[in-house]
C-alpha cells in the first residue's frame, strides 16, 4: 500500500510538473506573438533637431492626453525661457553695440535683472512685451543665431513671446498645443505605444545631445524603423557642444553612422528635413553659399526650394555611400504643424508596418 501511495504521489507531481510547463510554453507563445506584433521604431537625431517635437504630435494625433499636473510643470518651463530669452536679447544688444537704439531703456534694464524662477505676472509681462515689441530687440532677434553658443535661445520661444499678455497671466495653463512650442531636451529614452491599424507601434524618443548618445546602442535590437531628424534651419549654426562645429555637419555624420550600423541593418530608413517654418524664414536672413561649409551651394540665394533640395542631396549621398541597397523614405516638415505630421505619418505608416511583416517572415 505504501508503495501504491507513492507512485500515486510522483504521477501527481509530474502531471504538475507537465501542466507547468504548458502554461511556460504558452506564455512565451503568447510573448513572441506579442512581440512580432509591436513595431519598434526608434526617433533618431541630433539635439533640437525637433524630434521631441514630433514624438509630442504622435501622442496628440493618437489621443494621448497630458495630465493637468504635467502640463503645470511644462508651463512653469515656458516661463523660465520666457524670461531667459528676453535677458539674453536685451545682453547681446549691449553686447553689439546697440543698446542705445533701444527706446525703452530703463524697462530693458529692469527686465535683463529678472530672477527666471519669478512667478509670472501681468506686470512682468508688460514690461517683457514692451523690450519685445522695440524694432531694436527685433533687430537683434533675427541675429540670434549668431550669437555666441552659451546664449542658447529656443526659435520657437518666440510663438510665447508673441502671446505674452495671455501666456503671463497668473491664471495660464499651457495646452497640449502650446506644448508643442515648449523646449523639451530629452535625457535618456522616452517611450510612447500607438496602435496603429491592429498592430502596435512603440516610439522611442532618445536623447540627441552628444553625452546621451552613448545610450542609443541599448535600443537598437529588434528595430523596424529609424525616423532620423535633421533640421533644415540649422545650416549656419554651431554645436552647443562645440562651437567649432557646424550643426548641419554634424547632422550628416549622425545620419552616416545610423545608416551603417550593423544592428539598423533589417530597420527601415525614414529621413525627416524638419523646421521647413524657420528655413523658409531664414533664407531671407542668411546664405547658404555663405557658410564656409556650404561653398557648394550652386543657388539660387533665397531660394527655399533649392535650399532644401541641396541638403537633401547631402543626406541621401552619404545614405548611398552607406548603404546603398537601402531605400531612403524622405520628407521635407514642420514638426509643430499638427496636419503637415498627420499627412507625413500616414505616408510612413504603411512602410513601417510592412517592414514589421518581414520582419516576423510573413512576407
Amino acid at each position: 500500500m505504501g508503495c501504491c501511495q507513492s507512485g500515486a504521489r510522483v504521477y501527481g507531481g509530474d502531471r504538475y510538473a507537465v501542466q507547468v510547463n504548458r502554461s511556460i510554453d504558452y506564455q512565451n507563445r503568447e510573448s513572441f506573438r506579442r512581440e512580432q506584433q509591436k513595431n519598434k521604431v526608434l526617433l533618431l537625431g541630433t539635439g533640437d533637431s525637433g524630434k521631441s517635437t514630433f514624438f509630442k504630435q504622435m501622442k496628440i494625433l493618437h489621443g494621448v492626453r497630458l495630465t493637468k499636473e504635467e502640463r503645470y510643470h511644462q508651463t512653469l518651463r515656458v516661463f523660465r525661457d520666457i524670461i531667459y530669452c528676453a535677458k539674453v536679447l536685451v545682453r547681446q544688444a549691449q553686447a553689439l553695440g546697440v543698446f542705445h537704439e533701444i527706446q525703452c531703456p530703463e524697462v530693458a534694464k529692469a527686465v535683463a535683472a529678472l530672477d527666471e524662477n519669478l512667478e509670472p505676472s501681468v506686470e512682468t509681462g508688460r514690461a517683457i512685451q514692451q523690450v519685445w515689441r522695440d524694432p531694436c530687440i527685433q533687430r537683434v532677434w533675427e541675429q540670434r543665431h549668431h550669437f555666441d553658443v552659451v546664449y542658447d535661445i529656443s526659435d520657437s520661444v518666440r510663438y510665447f513671446l508673441d502671446r505674452l499678455e495671455q501666456v503671463m497671466q497668473p491664471s495660464y495653463l499651457a495646452s497640449q498645443h502650446d506644448l508643442l512650442y515648449a523646449r523639451t531636451r530629452t535625457s535618456g529614452v522616452v517611450t510612447q505605444g500607438f496602435s496603429v491599424e491592429g498592430r502596435v507601434i512603440e516610439l522611442y524618443d532618445v536623447g540627441g545631445q552628444r553625452n546621451e548618445r552613448r545610450k542609443w546602442i541599448h535600443h537598437f535590437d529588434n528595430v523596424t524603423a529609424v525616423i532620423f531628424v535633421a533640421s533644415l534651419a540649422e545650416f549656419d549654426q554651431r554645436l552647443f557642444e562645440d562651437s567649432t562645429k557646424n550643426r548641419m555637419v554634424e547632422a550628416l555624420e549622425l545620419w552616416e553612422d545610423v545608416c551603417e550600423n550593423a544592428h539598423l541593418r533589417g530597420a527601415a530608413l525614414v529621413l525627416f528635413l524638419n523646421k521647413r517654418d524657420l528655413f523658409l524664414e531664414k533664407m531671407g536672413l542668411s546664405k547658404i553659399g555663405a557658410v564656409p561649409e556650404w561653398g557648394d551651394f550652386p543657388g539660387p540665394e533665397g531660394d527655399p526650394v533649392a535650399g532644401a533640395k541641396f541638403f537633401l542631396e547631402k543626406f541621401l549621398q552619404r545614405s548611398a555611400q552607406r548603404c546603398p541597397d537601402r531605400v531612403v523614405v524622405h520628407h521635407i516638415t514642420c514638426a509643430t504643424d499638427t496636419e503637415n505630421i498627420r499627412v507625413v505619418f500616414d505616408a510612413i505608416k504603411d512602410k513601417i508596418l510592412l517592414g514589421s511583416l518581414e520582419k516576423s517572415g510573413l512576407l
